[in-house]
C-alpha cells in the first residue's frame, strides 16, 4: 500500500515545479529506482496530451514542418549533452547533496522566474523584451540558438540533485535568458522527453514480471493520478502565463526550512 501511495503522489506532483522526488524523500516515501523510472511513462503521456495539437501537426505534416522537426531535434540534442554530463558527474563524483539546499535553490529560481537579462546584461523585472528571437511556439519554432539549449540543458542536469525541480529551474533559466514564458515552458517540457522515454522503458522492462500483478484498485489509482496530474499541468501553465509561480517558491522555501531543521 505504501508503494502504491508513493507512485500516485509521484505522478501527481510531477506536473508541479516543486521536485516530486524531493517531496517524497522528505516524508519518507521514496520509490525504488525501477518504479520511479516507470512512473515517468505517465509524465510522458501527460506531456503528449498537453502538446497534442503541436505533435499532431508535426506528425501529419512532416514535409511542411521538416525545418521545425530538425530544429527541435537539434536543440533537444544540444540540451541533452550537458544533462548527461551532469548526470555522470553527480552520480560518480559529487558527495551527497543536502535536500534542504535543493529546495532552497528551487525556491530562489521560482521567485526569480520573471527576471530576464537584457542584451547589455542588465537585470529587469518582468521584462517583455527578449534577447533571443523566438517565433510562436504553435508554429513549432522553439528557440533559435543552440547556446540557449545548452545552458538550459545544464540547468536540467543540475536538477538531478535532490530537491531541485527540473521544471522549475529549466523554466526559470529560460526566462533569465530572455525567452517568453510560453517558449520557456514548452522548451522545458520538450527537452525532458528523451529522458522520460528512456527512463520509462527501462523501468517497465525491469518490472515486466511485476506489472501483471498490479491490482485493479492500484491501476485505477494510477489512471486517476495521471488525469489529476494533467489538469494540474494545465493550471501550472496558466499560472506561468500570469507570472504567479511565486506560490511554489513559498512552498519550496517552507520545505527547505523543514528539511534543514530535520538534519540540524
Amino acid at each position: 500500500m505504501r508503494i502504491e501511495l508513493s507512485v500516485i503522489l509521484q505522478i501527481i506532483l510531477e506536473s508541479l515545479p516543486i521536485s516530486s522526488s524531493g517531496n517524497l524523500a522528505l516524508f519518507g516515501l521514496s520509490l525504488p529506482t525501477q518504479i520511479n523510472y516507470a512512473t515517468h511513462g505517465a509524465t510522458l503521456l501527460i506531456y503528449a496530451l498537453f502538446f497534442r495539437k503541436k505533435l499532431l501537426t508535426l506528425l501529419f505534416h512532416p514535409i511542411r514542418c521538416y525545418k521545425n522537426i530538425l530544429e527541435a531535434m537539434l536543440f533537444g540534442t544540444l540540451a541533452l549533452i550537458p544533462t548527461l554530463a551532469c548526470y555522470a558527474l553527480i552520480e560518480h563524483t559529487l558527495p551527497a547533496f543536502p535536500l534542504w539546499l535543493g529546495f532552497l535553490i528551487t525556491s530562489l529560481a521560482l521567485f526569480s522566474a520573471n527576471i530576464t537579462i537584457s542584451p547589455k546584461g542588465i537585470l529587469s523585472i518582468g521584462a517583455k523584451r527578449t534577447i533571443l528571437r523566438t517565433q510562436n511556439v504553435s508554429k513549432g519554432a522553439w528557440v533559435e540558438t543552440g547556446r540557449t539549449a545548452f545552458i538550459i540543458g545544464c540547468a536540467q542536469g543540475i536538477a538531478l540533485l535532490p530537491g531541485i525541480s527540473r521544471l522549475g529551474i529549466t523554466y526559470a533559466t529560460g526566462r533569465w535568458l530572455g525567452l517568453s514564458w510560453r517558449t520557456s515552458f514548452a522548451f522545458s517540457c520538450m527537452i525532458e522527453a528523451p529522458l522520460l522515454i528512456v527512463a520509462s522503458l527501462k523501468g517497465l522492462f525491469d518490472l515486466r514480471a511485476e506489472i501483471v500483478q498490479v491490482s485493479i484498485a492500484a491501476l485505477t489509482g494510477y489512471i486517476l493520478a495521471t488525469v489529476i496530474s494533467y489538469l494540474m499541468l494545465c493550471v501550472v501553465y496558466k499560472m506561468a502565463q500570469e507570472n504567479s509561480w511565486r506560490i511554489f517558491g513559498v512552498y519550496t522555501a517552507i520545505l527547505a526550512s523543514v528539511a534543514y531543521m530535520i538534519v540540524v
